[in-house]
């Protein structure tokens, strides 16, 4: 793939060029991601709507904050910095191996330290064992874990389910967008060297994820104050908490 805007990056393989994400390449990043995860975890996870609801943020440019990698096929690989410290990349399985991911870590890297940040870390699949061995010789440590959880249909969820006592479950009501952004926040700040949503960007995400309905943002509220949040993520047949 060619374009007046696209560079041979150092590193890169013959014939592959990159250039800066654009909104109508939602479509080639979701293929890329879906390939990766089926590879590395063994089901897809992500959906188109994740992608452009991220790239909706005020605090994202596409032009500044992404990478693409192309061939003559298509897309092979792309990455992302958010916030100036938190990075997103993934190589097409077909395409490992060949030196495309070393050249994004080191674009990610470089976008950081032209933000300013001082960190740059992204999320590995624990089966993708040569992004670790990337990234630990880069120096990167272990931050944190995270686990999927699933609960199918014919599952009996375990203790007590029901709801405390003066405590109302119900789907979000406009005007409630700041209330429930704080409680979210307020809950994930535990998370250590965690940056901090912005509402705006929170709100793309969420209430503008393309498909959002307000039942996928439930409260739960007590004597008119909104103690608790979850949204919602309708992917198929399957729900993300």
């Amino acid at each position: 793939m060619t374009s007046l805007h696209s560079t041979a990056l150092p590193g890169l393989p013959f014939g592959v060029q990159a250039r800066a994400l654009r909104s109508s390449d939602a479509s080639a990043v979701y293929e890329v991601v879906r390939a990766a995860e089926e590879h590395d975890l063994g089901e897809a996870l992500i959906e188109v709507e994740d992608i452009i609801g991220d790239w909706q943020r005020p605090s994202f440019d596409l032009s500044v904050d992404s990478l693409g990698v192309f061939d003559r096929q298509g897309m092979v690989g792309f990455a992302e910095v958010s916030q100036g410290s938190r990075a997103e990349a993934d190589v097409h399985p077909e395409h490992r191996g060949r030196g495309v991911g070393t050249v994004l870590v080191g674009w990610t890297e470089q976008r950081a330290r032209e933000s300013g940040a001082r960190r740059i870390g992204q999320s590995v699949a624990a089966r993708n064992e040569g992004a670790q061995s990337l990234l630990r010789k880069r120096g990167y440590e272990l931050l944190w874990t995270s686990w999927v959880l699933t609960l199918g249909p014919e599952d009996e969820l375990a203790g007590d389910a029901a709801t405390p006592s003066g405590v109302t479950v119900r789907p979000y009501r406009p005007g409630e967008e700041r209330a429930v952004h704080r409680v979210i926040e307020d809950a994930f700040d535990e998370w250590p060297n965690r940056d901090p949503t912005t509402f705006e960007d929170w709100a793309s995400t969420v209430l503008g994820r393309p498909g959002f309905a307000p039942w996928h943002l439930l409260v739960a509220e007590a004597d008119g104050d909104i103690m608790g949040a979850c949204f919602l993520g309708v992917s198929g047949d399957n729900v993300w908490v």
